[in-house]
């Protein structure tokens, strides 16, 4: 379970979640490669059902350097950018 204080989250903020199948983003920008033809539904926690405005990869800035990120799902509707542990496992 994550929690928040009541604050914005920037645009490049990842959240790790142990509970979503899909990594999924809200900035267009992030991606190096996204495909707007994908389109499917998304069941968040809470039961909202969400659409995926598309698919693709992206890089990310670590420690280590860029690592990139693939599948992930287009969904500007997102409050937050969410790394899914199922999907990396």
């Amino acid at each position: 379970m994550v929690s928040q204080s009541s604050q914005i989250v920037g645009k490049q903020i990842w959240l790790i979640d142990n509970g979503c199948t899909s990594h999924m983003s809200r900035d267009e920008k992030l991606f190096n490669q996204l495909d707007k033809t994908v389109k499917t539904n998304v069941k968040l926690g809470n039961d909202d059902v969400v659409g995926a405005q598309g698919k693709g990869s992206m890089a990310v800035q670590t420690k280590e350097g860029s690592k990139y990120i693939h599948d992930v799902l287009y969904i500007p509707c997102r409050a937050q950018n969410l790394l899914s542990v199922a999907q990396m496992l």
